[in-house]
């Protein structure tokens, strides 16, 4: 059976289960939003693992879903983004699945984060530490491409950090941060990219080997 957007009814379960999964997380602080009155959460961990496990359509649905949930809730990013806060998750999910998808696919979050990087270099007047993550996605597209033992580790990478663009261009146009906060925010930055793309690989590998037909081909 199949409901709307072609997407089949298992994949629905997957989906819902998957919002209701980052909604919980969302309450779970990990770091604190400097300046505003919300906060990053563990939720920043089931991205990746929506981008694994959905395809970009239903990737998105999810990450969608879940941010409103959460912005309906004021918990979250959602008090400081508002609306927008919905993208954030959005793209980080439905890019990051294109990359899992083929080797190829694995170019169009290459780009988005490139793109976000040359945007926040020219723009954001803020520390070039905050473009170190960046640098190690552009440097680690061969492994990417090329089938080994680090590419789901580093597409998990790429579907976090394509959240983080999407959180720094909204930063730096909506919020319009000083180019000083950059420097006091790059650390807690690295933390919560690190928790997510090792709490998301950790995961990933855990349904991977329970669930074998999870495997990607």
């Amino acid at each position: 059976m199949q409901l709307g957007f072609n997407l089949e009814t298992k994949e629905l379960s997957k989906i819902a289960g998957l919002s209701a999964l980052f909604v919980v997380a969302s309450v779970i602080p990990i770091s604190s939003f400097i300046g505003g009155a919300g906060f990053i959460s563990l939720s920043l961990v089931f991205v990746p693992v929506m981008a694994y496990l959905l395809k970009p359509k239903a990737a998105a649905v999810s990450a969608l879903v879940g941010s409103m949930v959460g912005y309906i809730l004021q918990i979250g990013i959602g008090p400081v983004y508002g609306p927008v806060s919905f993208l954030i998750p959005t793209a980080g999910a439905m890019l990051g699945s294109i990359g899992f998808r083929s080797r190829a696919g694995a170019l169009i979050p290459w780009g988005y984060v490139l793109f976000g990087g040359a945007f926040y270099f020219f723009l954001s007047g803020g520390t070039v530490l905050w473009l170190v993550p960046y640098f190690v996605v552009l440097a680690s597209l061969p492994l990417v491409i090329f089938p080994g033992r680090w590419r789901v580790l580093l597409l998990c990478f790429y579907a976090t950090m394509c959240e983080l663009t999407t959180m720094t261009l909204a930063s730096i146009t909506i919020l319009q941060l000083p180019g000083s906060l950059w420097s006091l925010i790059s650390p807690l930055m690295f933390y919560e990219r690190t928790v997510a793309t090792v709490g998301s690989f950790l995961l990933i590998s855990g349904l991977r080997k329970a669930i074998p037909a999870l495997e990607l081909k």
